[in-house]
């Protein structure tokens, strides 16, 4: 009986490891996401200021290889990266901004600088975790290079903190879409909304 039992469990044992290879929610969870803070906010920037942009977030993910969905630090900084749109609000037939990259000169204080393979006209950031491995975080400064009305906008659609003025007025003369904001990006059109908290405005002069 005692045999059986043991032949038993190191089958139960087998077929659940090949359930869990096999299985496509096997695997980690996405994390929690960023909640975006501009340090220095202010209706417009001069040429060559810095616009300082922090966040962080919990380094813990599901694991859904365990049993019982485990709680975990998930090592893989990659797994946490960020990435910007620094648009220039400019009227169009069918856009009312369009990607601006090299307006600006960009930073890292914390974290790493990342280029994709893939098309993306984004500045992508990693971040770096924290001594105590609780959290993931970055902070990236963005100096203007050209004047004009601009927003930044999350790669990853990331709000911007809730407290914070987003400049919203300044996208008053490009709202001809219904509070969407509309550009081009590596062939395909792009649309922003939840205009009110997705998107940090701003004027260089």
């Amino acid at each position: 009986m005692v045999k059986k039992t043991i032949i038993f469990l190191l089958m139960f044992q087998l077929f659940a490891a090949t359930q869990c290879e096999g299985d496509d929610d096997c695997g980690y969870s996405d994390f929690t996401g960023y909640d975006l803070f501009v340090e220095n906010t202010q209706l417009s920037y001069s040429i060559n200021d810095t616009i300082w942009i922090n966040s962080s977030a919990s380094s813990k993910v599901i694991d859904y290889c365990t049993q019982n969905n485990d709680s975990v630090i998930n090592y893989n900084r990659f797994d946490f990266k960020e990435s910007f749109y620094p648009l220039k609000l400019k009227n169009g037939s069918t856009t009312n901004a369009e990607i601006s990259l090299n307006d600006f000169q960009y930073i890292i204080a914390t974290g790493f600088d990342y280029n994709p393979s893939f098309c993306h006209n984004s500045y992508y950031v990693t971040p770096v975790l924290s001594n105590n491995e609780t959290q993931y975080k970055f902070r990236i400064g963005i100096i203007p290079k050209a004047i004009g009305d601009y927003a930044i906008s999350s790669g990853s659609i990331y709000p911007f903190d809730t407290t914070l003025d987003l400049n919203t007025q300044v996208f008053s003369s490009y709202n001809n879409f219904d509070d969407l904001i509309k550009f081009e990006n590596c062939g395909d059109m792009y649309t922003r909304y939840n205009l009110r908290r997705n998107n940090y405005f701003f004027i260089v002069e």
